[in-house]
């Protein structure tokens, strides 16, 4: 049952207080939103009660598993695979940080508007406002967790084996796993070890180069064919309309290969995965 709220700002600690708590528990005893605060308060349980799985994926993250010698290799445990999920659950973590956050705001605007008013919505306005504002969160939510997933997850993952002695023969999983070294191939790169300064030299050199000359051919390129385009006395134009054509023609035919390719009736791709998965017998000659 909501409380009565004065209207004059004096409660804007008691609801901050109870928003922080627990996500939506101001909206539900003091707001009268219940929908939204039903809403927040499941995420909330939701939250804890994957907790356990939560700091059990942290804990591997910190420690990246322990050698275990004495099982088969495939049951061994995965150091890159543990770093994936930690990497995952820490994204996890954020973003309820973020929402919980964002709870606690919607309750103290919320309040400001119950105090501009003097009166808590109808349950018909609290929906249209919900509405109304939530549909951009929702349109945008898929994109912003694929994001997550498939940009932030990786970038952060690729940073984060750069401190670790992943490397082959010695610390490939599961046969082997996988250590936190901190620092030490920084140092060895930038100048612990000969050979690995001497390569990352002429790699940063060549980068350097490539990415001067990419840019000067690209810009300064283009503008001399459109020049000489644009003359009438050279009779090369319709050849560079030919070759205009080729990134829109090529693409096709690179496809038409790929599905040719998979499609075969003797080594396709499509039929070796059905024989596997024993859902034919023999090849379909497609």
């Amino acid at each position: 049952m909501a409380q009565i709220l004065p209207a004059d700002g004096s409660a804007k600690k008691k609801i901050k207080l109870a928003s922080s708590l627990f996500m939506g528990l101001a909206h539900i005893l003091y707001l009268k939103e219940y929908l939204k605060g039903i809403f927040f308060a499941a995420i909330e349980v939701i939250f804890i009660c994957c907790c356990p799985s939560i700091v059990r994926k942290i804990i591997d993250l910190i420690t990246l598993g322990s050698p275990q010698p004495e099982l088969p290799v495939k049951m061994r445990a995965n150091s890159i695979f543990m770093l994936i999920d930690g990497i995952l659950v820490l994204s996890i973590v954020a973003l309820f940080v973020i929402v919980y956050i964002l709870s606690v705001i919607s309750a103290e605007k919320s309040y400001e508007k119950y105090c501009v008013l003097k009166h808590f919505p109808s349950q018909k306005s609290s929906l249209e406002s919900i509405s109304g504002t939530g549909f951009p969160v929702a349109g945008l939510s898929p994109i912003i967790v694929l994001l997550l997933i498939f940009v932030v997850v990786p970038l952060v993952f690729s940073i984060a084996v750069a401190f670790t002695n992943y490397s082959a023969p010695d610390h490939i999983p599961p046969a082997k796993t996988v250590d936190w070294v901190g620092w030490q191939n920084f140092s060895d790169l930038l100048g612990g070890k000969s050979s690995w300064s001497r390569g990352f030299g002429r790699i940063a050199l060549w980068t350097v180069v490539w990415a001067f000359f990419s840019t000067f051919t690209c810009y300064f390129g283009g503008l001399l064919i459109a020049v000489m385009l644009r003359e009438s006395k050279i009779k090369i134009a319709p050849v560079f309309r030919i070759i205009y054509i080729l990134p829109y023609a090529v693409p096709t035919v690179i496809t038409m290969l790929v599905w040719q390719y998979l499609l075969n009736g003797t080594f396709g791709t499509v039929n070796r995965t059905l024989t596997a998965f024993g859902l034919i017998s023999k090849p379909i000659p497609w």
